[in-house]
């Protein structure tokens, strides 16, 4: 065998809030860990073979952001995830990888779609009038693409090329609601709302025991925000909860461009932070425990998903079932949550969600190794996205948080290839990490002032993933010039994995 070609898939018709966590599964059964399962075994021949082509037919929906398709989006932004970085992986072998990314085609894709509820099919058929692409031409295009063995390639009719290439590239003109304002974290932080503009609002963050959910929680109560604290260790999160009652922050009043500081008290009370000890991937939990904040507080104003796992493993080497685990955490946790969320803030009329990601999920370069996170992160992107493009026009925030790599125990939790095992290697001094208590306060920050989508890590992280996004060709030169290795030292200095090339 030469070249596989991965196309079995269904799309999707339905709002984003209204979709079963069963839907999101079977979903992610079909467009990707099917996709994933026969790839692996693929590689594993391509790598005795010593040469091989995986091809997957992905979407512009794995591109740009589609409405009233979440869990289709997601999980076409979680094979792009997938695929970039087994391309990264593989890239000094004779190994390649093709991302076909068509738009609206004629064919049975639209009635054979999943709607929100289990087993149920969309049954609306294509109409003559739509502007669609014909099968034979893009059957065509994609046999083009795959004779040379292009990394990517999109084929739709206008103007969905155009637009694609707007919101890929340039995301501050794709729209005013939509836009990504990354570009302006820094400058939020000296001129735009302080965290303090938070105060009394009501903020449950779950994954709040250690790490970027702890110093986050910290800087939010220095600007008089009442909190919920969610994770598994109660002790953590009640030393976390003293951390935050024992904080004070620095009153900001701005004059034109001078900063006066006084230490002021944040003022918060015992019952102002709230200990609600919660299991993520307990889904079944979350609608009683949401309205155990609602009982306690009246209210909630601000969701943040933080829990996660990361991961270090080669890609061909992952049993399928520690991308699902990986996946119940990092995604399907967070969307059952956050549906319960939206349905809430639909009726309040508003509402903020926000999702720790991470720079994996701008881009899978420089960052290799961490498959199965690496398309999660993509697929909290896509779901996101959506979401956002779905409540343009009502009163909910969506929010997406990338840090880079980070002071914490997070390494040493990580996911492996193996089910049930930890990476285990702790992160070293020599590491180019950004603090933990820094990272919080960017995050809060992005928070107070709204922002679609914020970077926030040390060099040269920011300027390599602006340069893989929006100069991909001198970035896949790069990349092929230092090779997977170089990029895994900047960000783990201890750790080594091998690169297979038989």
């Amino acid at each position: 065998m030469d070249i596989l070609v991965n196309n079995a898939g269904r799309s999707q018709r339905a709002n984003w809030e209204d979709i079963e966590l069963e839907v999101d599964k079977e979903m992610f059964d079909l467009n990707v860990f099917g996709v994933l399962s026969l790839s692996r075994v693929a590689l594993k021949y391509f790598l005795e073979q010593k040469s091989g082509h995986i091809v997957v037919t992905s979407s512009l929906a794995g591109v740009m952001t589609v409405p009233f398709s979440g869990s289709y989006t997601g999980a076409k932004h979680a094979i792009h995830g997938y695929f970039n970085a087994l391309r990264l992986e593989k890239m000094l072998t004779n190994i390649k990888v093709t991302l076909l990314c068509p738009g609206p085609v004629f064919s049975n894709f639209l009635s054979e779609s999943f709607t929100a509820k289990p087993g149920e099919k969309f049954g609306k058929p294509v109409e003559a009038s739509d502007k669609r692409m014909t099968a034979e031409r893009c059957s065509h295009l994609c046999t083009i693409a795959i004779a040379n063995e292009l990394d990517e390639a999109w084929m739709a009719l206008p103007p969905l090329i155009p637009l694609s290439y707007i919101f890929r590239y340039y995301p501050l003109m794709s729209s005013y609601s939509m836009s990504d304002l990354e570009d302006f974290d820094n400058a939020f932080e000296k001129f735009g709302k302080p965290v303090g503009s938070l105060s009394g609002k009501v903020v449950w963050i779950t994954g709040a025991s250690s790490g970027i959910g702890e110093s986050l929680a910290v800087a939010l109560a220095k600007g008089g925000t009442r909190l919920v604290l969610s994770a598994r260790r109660v002790a953590e999160l009640n030393k976390v909860k003293q951390k935050c009652l024992d904080s004070i922050f620095p009153g900001i009043c701005i004059y034109t461009y001078i900063y006066i500081f006084s230490e002021l008290g944040n003022n918060l009370s015992d019952d102002d932070i709230l200990i609600l000890p919660m299991d993520v991937v307990a889904f079944e939990k979350h609608q009683e425990l949401f309205q155990r904040v609602i009982d306690h507080f009246g209210e909630l104003d601000i969701l943040v998903n933080n829990a996660g796992r990361s991961q270090r493993a080669n890609w061909e080497d992952i049993d399928i079932s520690v991308d699902k685990d990986m996946f119940d955490l990092n995604v399907f946790g967070v969307l059952s949550l956050s549906r319960i969320a939206v349905r809430y803030f639909m009726k309040k009329k508003s509402g903020h969600i926000v999702v720790t990601s991470s720079l994996v999920g701008v881009t899978a370069t420089p960052f290799p190794f961490s498959a199965s996170y690496t398309g999660a992160k993509y697929a909290i992107h896509g779901y996101f996205n959506a979401l956002r493009s779905e409540k343009l026009l009502g009163n909910i925030k969506v929010t997406l948080l990338c840090p880079g790599p980070v002071f914490t125990n997070f390494l040493a939790e990580s996911f492996t290839a193996n089910p049930g095992e930890k990476f285990g290697k702790p992160v070293q001094p020599t590491d180019n990490r950004m603090s933990g208590e820094r990272c919080g306060y960017l995050c809060a920050v992005a928070i107070a002032n709204k922002l679609d989508e914020a970077w926030m890590s040390l060099m040269p992280y920011i300027p390599l993933c602006y340069t893989f996004v929006y100069y991909p060709n001198i970035g896949s030169y790069f990349m092929r010039l230092m090779g997977p290795n170089f990029f895994l030292k900047i960000r783990d200095s201890n750790v080594k994995m091998e690169t297979k090339t038989q």
